[in-house]
């Protein structure tokens, strides 16, 4: 007996339906995958709406209207920014610069009169804090002083869902480092584009020893203006310090904070700072983040030890060099000739 039974394709189904109660559900991966099924469909996953849902439900953010109206000037709107901002930019010796928008040394971009920071941080999965704000660039001020951004407000109060247990010091760490994540994204309005410059998976999560404050590090590594070798590197390095309320019952944010250093933990200043930012966002390649490869280049060294070793390193150069002047002046006798100590 022949089976009446007969199959539905997705292109059956009304795209009204579609649009409202199927691409509304599913994730960036799914819909580039079923925007590929038909043009039809291509155009659904196209539209605007779609692309806004999927960047609130990522970044609580860009909800924000400050920051609707710089990604609405986006050629591809949120589209075109999911697609700056959900990577994060090549680290290390990996970092390379897009094929076909490899910038010269020598070029010198825009400047903007601002930048636009958005800051998420997500604990299990869910988001505890979110905040945007406007980076001042055209100031004096700005140019000639170290580039920081803090964006904890002293009277906000952010807890973290961890209670305090004396024989479970390193579980709570251990927690933090799977279950934390962080993405600060920095819009540039001259270029219309966008980069998360967090690893958004903690490369560090240390307590410091005397008042019991925990630090969690997130960092990326990249190229100072084009520059190739470890020399030529810097670090765009975030930090989160969380503490004890005073009964010890909860963990809370205490600061946030970004900065860009050189490989000796320098801090380099605004105008160098903006323009290393600005040849990232413009022409970085971008890449998922995943936790096994946060290591710097091809050594396998701890990504984290990068500028501690290296400034270990120079002192110990510096030490080496006076020891053995020293030690060349007093192995000469009167005459000249070299002698043993």
């Amino acid at each position: 007996m022949a089976s009446n039974v007969t199959s539905t394709k997705i292109t059956d189904i009304h795209p009204e339906i579609i649009f409202t109660h199927i691409l509304t559900q599913i994730d960036h991966s799914s819909l580039a995958s079923l925007a590929l099924v038909s043009t039809e469909l291509h155009e659904l996953c196209s539209h605007a709406s779609v692309w806004t849902n999927i960047c609130n439900s990522k970044w609580k953010s860009t909800k924000c209207l400050l920051l609707q109206n710089a990604i609405s000037s986006f050629p591809g709107g949120h589209r075109s920014f999911f697609y700056d901002s959900y990577p994060i930019l090549e680290m290390g010796n990996q970092f390379k610069y897009s094929r076909f928008n490899r910038p010269d040394r020598t070029l010198v971009l825009q400047r903007p009169e601002h930048l636009i920071s958005a800051v998420d941080i997500q604990f299990n999965n869910k988001n505890i804090y979110s905040k945007v704000n406007v980076i001042n660039t055209s100031t004096e001020s700005f140019a000639s002083s170290s580039f920081k951004v803090e964006v904890l407000d002293q009277k906000e109060s952010v807890r973290l869902s961890i209670k305090c247990e004396d024989d479970e010091e390193d579980i709570h760490l251990s927690d933090l480092k799977e279950n934390m994540t962080l993405s600060w994204i920095i819009i540039d309005p001259t270029q219309k584009r966008a980069a998360n410059v967090s690893s958004q998976l903690p490369v560090t999560v240390r307590r410091h020893w005397i008042d019991g404050d925990i630090e969690v590090k997130y960092a990326i590594v990249m190229p100072r203006d084009g520059g190739a070798g470890m020399s030529e590197l810097v670090e765009i390095r975030i930090i989160v310090m969380l503490e004890w309320d005073e009964e010890k019952t909860y963990l809370k944010l205490r600061k946030v904070s970004l900065q860009v250093q050189d490989m000796e933990c320098i801090c380099l200043l605004g105008t160098e700072s903006l323009s290393i930012l600005q040849k990232a966002i413009g022409y970085g390649t971008r890449k998922k983040a995943r936790r096994d490869e946060l290591h710097y280049g091809e050594t396998g060294e701890p990504f984290t030890n990068i500028c501690e070793n290296k400034l270990a390193k120079k002192i110990s150069v510096n030490v080496n060099k006076k020891f053995d002047g020293h030690r060349h002046v007093r192995n000469r006798c009167p005459s000249g000739r070299h002698v043993g100590w």
